[in-house]
């Protein structure tokens, strides 16, 4: 992990929360990085617990490593996106993106693509195993359109009917853990 940089991990459930500390313990990183207890969704406390105590604000965060609920994908990075934690250059990676599936989040990218953000498909596998076909998706944040985000621009658009699919690359399994960062440190979430 580079100096300087630090992880805040989002954790729905407190015994996932004290796994997590526990490796980072024996990683030796542990004063690096912390635990939220909570999702964002829920109503803003995981959000304002960010912002109050782990110094998230505006243009703070440089990656986010999505692997939670695949229905959360879309709906979380449009609290991030509202909140204007995201810069340009923040880099989202996706995880199961096919398998188990995050349809709506994956066409999210495809029709901003080249827009607000740059989108690369890496074919891999569903962890632990070489028979079911997954994706990563490695967005890169290109800034908003046109200056503040509109509550339009912010909306699950709708399906894509015409233009070209994101670019696409292949890679060898997929990224392990997950992440929120801040001040030009990378983070896990979960």
């Amino acid at each position: 992990m580079p100096a300087g940089a630090r992880i805040v991990s989002i954790e729905l459930s407190p015994d996932h929360a004290e796994i997590a500390r526990g490796i980072w313990r024996h990683a030796g990183i542990d004063d690096r990085a912390s635990v939220v207890v909570g999702m964002l969704s829920d109503g803003g406390a995981t959000l304002d617990a960010l912002e109050a105590e782990h110094g998230f604000g505006p243009k703070a965060v440089d990656f986010v490593f999505l692997d939670h609920g695949k229905d959360a994908y879309l709906p979380d990075l449009e609290l991030l996106l509202e909140r204007g934690w995201l810069r340009p250059g923040t880099v989202v990676v996706a995880d199961n993106v096919k398998h188990p599936g995050a349809p709506k989040y994956r066409a999210y990218m495809a029709e901003r693509e080249g827009q607000t953000w740059r989108t690369a498909e890496h074919a891999t596998h569903v962890e632990y195993q070489s028979l079911l076909k997954d994706l990563v998706l490695e967005s890169e944040y290109l800034g908003p359109r046109g200056g503040e985000h509109s509550p339009s621009e912010l909306r699950s658009p709708r399906p894509r009917q015409s233009g070209s699919p994101p670019r696409s690359a292949s890679c060898r399994g997929s990224p392990q853990g997950a992440g929120v960062g801040c001040d030009g440190r990378f983070s896990p979430y979960r």
